[in-house]
């Protein structure tokens, strides 16, 4: 996992994510879709998400045993993305809350 510093600005990770997916609209190639997210899924959150949800996908319309555990590890990777930037952002907040004048 990288540090938060190595992250995606949000607005590029967004439109780079968006780009992607528009991508399986035009080709129907869901394995290409979930190939181009994998190496920006430690760099950015909607990667993560994106790529588990369309392994996701393919795995309920497989029901393949491989498919299955490859969304399975794909939600795993993201699940620990979002707890690690919820972590920082929570931790932010509540040290402007409790910040002392």
């Amino acid at each position: 996992m990288s540090s938060s510093s190595d992250m995606i600005p949000i607005d590029e990770s967004i439109a780079k994510s968006f780009e992607i997916v528009k991508s399986v609209f035009d080709s129907n190639d869901v394995d290409q879709v979930i190939a181009q997210m994998g190496p920006s899924v430690d760099k950015s959150l909607y990667h993560a998400e994106m790529q588990a949800m369309f392994a996701m996908l393919k795995a309920t319309l497989t029901m393949n045993t491989d498919d299955l555990a490859k969304a399975k590890k794909a939600a795993r990777v993201s699940l620990k993305q979002c707890k690690k930037l919820r972590k920082k952002q929570f931790k932010k907040l509540t040290d402007a809350l409790t910040k002392k004048s």
